[in-house]
């Protein structure tokens, strides 16, 4: 793709990012988080002593980083940690997800494995089985009484995807490499006998991530495993839904469990009903938590009112990372693009119908992003989840779009640079 050059409006641009989004009080004081306005409306944070992190390192960290935050990464590669690799115990036998299904389990798989695995012919006359996670808005859109700290509690499903068993009349697509049966032990094979140098090819007997399916299969069972322990589908937060009413919530994000509420007790309760019933399931629970006041949820930062933000280390990335694109005055399009956009570019290209290129007048470029925002706006568009470029949340103020400008927060214009 080679690199832009930052020239003349692109620098006004990062110079507009550093000065109007990240002109606050960048205290080293403090490490803890104190949001609040001064008098002329400036968003100020302190946000603790900078990271050891350099600017490349910054940059880089943007490329690579898929939700392991807190890692250091300072290469796409990383040095092998067998503390974070979790091996299933010898001999385990991952459970059928008919099983994992409970009634009528052997249906839905059955049903499943009809109408989702299609031959060629058919593939695009299917209808795609989709999924509605939690996101930051979903979690902001909680509203805590004044007064009433939020609780919660959160759990993780170890190995999930690994722990869930292929039916067998879907193991034929996914053989391995052939290997000698002596590697593997293998004496017979179904039920055949074969000889330790003769060539045998394993089959995949659990949900492989990568998968086009996996997720949608561990989503749905965790939700419904879930469910059948008492967390109903209206306490449910979801993308693109208000939050359900009431003072108790949870999220089920794949191999993730989080249980939020104002009373302690309910939390707890409730919370331990859906880890056993993930256990009676033949699933493995671990890394069991319990919060009061900040914590991080699902990589983001999470207060007892119920105040949601981006962790520290994401701002001081971010900061960081302008900071050296404009010491360098050079970028490539992904640096661009983890600094600037959020979403499809080519959707926002679609709308734009090919209008905006690299390198085109920075005010025509406004012009069309602010129009395109104010599109979203009145489509009913979650504004967090918009798919533009920030500059145009940069000229809100000035053109008078007050109601924009204030549904557009800091948060939000965090996560549109991060590209979440």
């Amino acid at each position: 793709m080679g690199l832009w050059e930052i020239e003349g409006s692109i620098v006004t641009f990062f110079h507009s990012l550093q000065h109007s989004f990240f002109r606050h009080r960048w205290d080293s004081s403090r490490a803890d988080v104190n949001r609040g306005l001064d008098g002329g409306g400036i968003l100020r944070l302190r946000v603790g002593a900078p990271p050891d992190s350099t600017g490349p390192e910054a940059l880089e960290e943007l490329r690579v980083s898929e939700g392991y935050e807190d890692l250091p990464t300072s290469s796409p590669l990383g040095s092998f940690n067998p503390e974070l690799v979790a091996l299933p115990a010898e001999g385990g036998q991952p459970v059928p997800l008919a099983k994992l299904w409970g009634k009528d389990g052997q249906h839905e798989v059955e049903e499943f494995t009809r109408t989702q695995t299609l031959g060629a012919a058919e593939a695009e006359e299917k209808k795609r089985s989709g999924i509605r996670l939690a996101s930051a808005d979903s979690l902001s859109k909680m509203e805590i009484p004044e007064g009433s700290p939020l609780y919660l509690a959160t759990a993780d499903l170890q190995n999930a995807f690994y722990t869930m068993g292929m039916p067998e009349s879907l193991r034929q697509f996914f053989g391995l490499r052939r290997v000698r049966a002596a590697d593997l032990g293998v004496q017979e094979v179904e039920g055949k006998p074969v000889s330790p140098g003769q060539w045998v090819h394993p089959r995949v007997a659990v949900i492989p991530m990568g998968w086009s399916h996996a997720m949608w299969w561990c989503q749905r069972l965790s939700e419904k495993l879930v469910e059948d322990s008492g967390l109903t589908k209206k306490e449910r937060l979801r993308d693109f839904d208000p939050a359900p009413p009431g003072n108790f919530w949870h999220v089920e994000y794949v191999d993730n469990l989080v249980v939020f509420g104002t009373d302690r007790s309910e939390v707890e309760r409730r919370f331990w009903l859906a880890v056993q019933a993930l256990r009676d399931a033949g699933l493995t629970v671990h890394e069991i938590e319990y919060g009061e006041g900040q914590s991080k949820v699902l990589g983001w930062s999470i207060d007892e009112k119920g105040t949601v933000g981006p962790t520290l280390s994401r701002l001081w990335r971010v900061r960081q990372g302008i900071r050296e694109i404009l010491r360098r005055g050079r970028a490539s399009g992904q640096q661009l693009e983890r600094l600037a956009y959020d979403g499809s570019w080519q959707e926002f290209q679609e709308w734009s119908k090919g209008s905006v290129q690299p390198g085109m007048d920075f005010k025509k470029l406004d012009v069309t992003l602010t129009a395109y925002l104010e599109f979203l706006y009145e489509k009913g568009e979650d504004l967090s989840k918009a798919n533009y470029v920030t500059a145009a949340v940069l000229r809100l103020r000035e053109r008078g779009k007050q109601e924009l400008a204030f549904r557009v927060s800091m948060v939000e214009v965090v996560s549109f640079m991060e590209k979440q």
